[in-house]
């Protein structure tokens, strides 16, 4: 899911720069890498009509959040209900 796409424009930076055209280009690089790999992949708008019901063995939707230059990192969040038993856990993060 590449945030903001479709629906709005997320984060604008003082240069007029839009998260949603940053999560685009992220999104579409990752869709590449993934299918290269041979995974089958596809980039959705945020609010998709296709998410209803979709069915993924995973599931990523990228935002940027700000324009902040000191600021970098990610964050990890898993679904309440999800078809893989058990907590998520993270190792290293």
């Amino acid at each position: 899911i590449a945030g903001h796409w479709e629906n709005d424009s997320g984060a604008v930076c003082p240069d007029g720069l839009q998260e949603a055209e940053i999560t685009l280009a992220v999104a579409q690089q990752v869709v590449t890498l993934l299918q290269s790999f041979g995974y089958e992949a596809e980039v959705l708008a945020e609010y998709s009509s296709k998410l209803p019901g979709y069915h993924a063995d995973a599931l990523l939707a990228i935002h940027a959040d700000s324009c902040l230059p000191d600021r970098s990192g990610f964050k990890v969040a898993h679904a309440a209900h999800s078809a893989v038993p058990g907590d998520a856990e993270i190792n290293g993060a």
